[in-house]
């Protein structure tokens, strides 16, 4: 691996840890505070899975190989997110997927906000 790829290759780890395929190449590893922070509602992963498709609609080609969502639910980390070429680096608060209702903007919105990311972030600055 190049020393450029692994230097924009972040790490997630965790007790409470998930790997979920979302299918065509792209999948989701979420570290938590704890092992009920780690559960969704069925229809999140439907939304996630729509989300690769629709992109590869919209944009119309993938530049990466796989795509990767790492996910740390904690209420210690505080909230950001940051884009990688092949992935995204997002923290929410521990509970964020599993409520109903908290932080519903949260789930929509950043992901896709992210990914998007990879099209016109850092895959525009990666030299051929």
């Amino acid at each position: 691996m190049p020393l450029e790829e692994l230097i924009d290759s972040p790490l997630l780890c965790g007790e409470h840890f998930k790997e979920v395929p979302i299918g065509q190449g792209h999948r989701r590893r979420m570290a938590c505070d704890s092992a009920a922070g780690l559960d969704f509602p069925a229809e999140l992963k439907e939304q996630w899975t729509r989300l690769a498709v629709e992109a590869g609609k919209l944009f119309g080609t993938r530049h990466y190989r796989a795509y990767t969502f790492l996910v740390a639910l904690s209420d210690q980390t505080g909230f950001f997110a940051v884009e990688h070429h092949e992935c995204s680096d997002n923290r929410m608060p521990e509970k964020a997927l599993s409520r109903p209702r908290c932080d519903a903007t949260v789930r929509a919105a950043l992901m896709p906000h992210e990914y998007t990311h990879s099209w016109n972030g850092k895959f525009r600055r990666r030299p051929i």
